[in-house]
């Protein structure tokens, strides 16, 4: 059953954000990796490899840590008559992987989990997750709650009528800041503080149109165009730079202006993997750093849902969504094959 729901949701959202930003407009923090010693490519081959967690039906969320390490969120489901695991890390770039949280005995059998987020705080790692129930029967959408996970147990957390003003669920958990959470529904996103544990403020988008990108100083809500910058800290609006406007342009049109891109930040540089390739917002340039194997998209584009992050040793992972299988994937260099033969570089349009 919780494969089911989980895939209903996968689905649905998908459908939606496919139609929402499908319409084009003039037509119809987890930061965390240190780059140094890192030597920045461009225009390089990319090389793909399969690198699924057994059991793992989906995947939620992925995180990468100066460490090395790398940490997947899955659905939390596993073979019977064996504990279900929510997290695991690894330590050899997807090579094999370790448990790490187990799903707590506060979600039962008959919910599923909508979708999390990874944080690693302090050294601790916890996994934010919204729980649902489809079954409840007291709303349309069942009851949704918002869980901390930790290796030691988990917590409720008071949402008051978060829920109920995103419309009883929630498809998107980003990290703004250390105890800043932004909850995203269909048509708006609720920041919430979980250390007060109080709604601080919501922002609207049209339906199915918002992407999420948590960067070091500013929060980013974009589709084919950045439509709120806030300031990480104070939450308040402020102006992005130029080159980065250009950049979610770009990553529009980079991804056949289908659907917005899956973006993260990565110290100073935002990451974002389309179809054509796998581009970076470095030094306020866009670059393009490695070409996507047509393994990996099938000819589809990528869109905002799907869980990505930057690793060790220009490593790029990417979980993706086909034929009702998730497969993740690690990207990196082929060392053995020159630059890409062709340039993959988004051309500036107007319309």
């Amino acid at each position: 059953m919780k494969k089911i729901w989980g895939l209903i949701g996968i689905l649905g959202m998908t459908f939606f954000m496919l139609a929402g930003c499908g319409q084009d407009k003039n037509t119809a923090q987890d930061a965390s990796l240190s780059a140094e010693n890192e030597t920045p490519i461009e225009n390089s081959v990319g090389l793909a490899s399969v690198i699924n967690i057994e059991d793992a039906y989906y995947y939620n969320d992925l995180l990468t840590t100066d460490a090395g390490e790398l940490y997947a969120m899955t659905d939390g489901t596993s073979e019977e008559g064996t504990d279900p695991v929510l997290v695991w890390k690894s330590t050899d770039q997807g090579k094999s992987w370790e448990k790490v949280i187990k799903l707590p005995d506060t979600i039962s059998a008959d919910s599923y989990i909508s979708t999390g987020v990874l944080q690693k705080k302090n050294d601790e790692l916890s996994a934010f997750v919204v729980v649902s129930d489809p079954e409840d029967g007291t709303s349309d959408s069942g009851v949704s709650r918002l869980l901390r996970i930790t290796e030691k147990g988990s917590e409720e957390l008071n949402t008051g009528d978060v829920f109920e003003k995103l419309g009883g669920s929630a498809w998107r958990i980003t990290v703004v800041n250390d105890h800043v959470l932004s909850i995203a529904g269909i048509d708006k996103c609720v920041l919430y503080d979980i250390t007060q544990q109080k709604e601080l403020k919501s922002l609207s988008y049209d339906y199915g149109r918002a992407g999420f990108l948590s960067m070091k100083d500013q929060f980013i809500v974009y589709c084919d165009e950045i439509k709120y910058c806030l300031n990480a800290d104070t939450l308040e609006e402020q102006e992005p730079e130029d080159g980065l406007e250009q950049f979610v342009e770009d990553m529009w049109e980079a991804n056949a202006r289908e659907v917005f891109a899956p973006m993260k930040a990565w110290n100073d540089t935002v990451v974002c993997v389309t179809r054509k390739a796998i581009y970076e917002y470095r030094d306020g340039r866009t670059v393009n750093v490695l070409s996507v194997p047509k393994t990996v998209h099938r000819g589809n584009s990528f869109n905002g849902m799907l869980p990505v992050c930057k690793g060790h040793q220009n490593t790029y992972y990417l979980s993706v969504f086909s034929a009702g299988n998730t497969t993740l994937w690690r990207m990196e260099p082929d060392l053995e094959k020159e630059t890409a033969a062709t340039s993959y570089a988004p051309i500036h349009k107007k319309y």
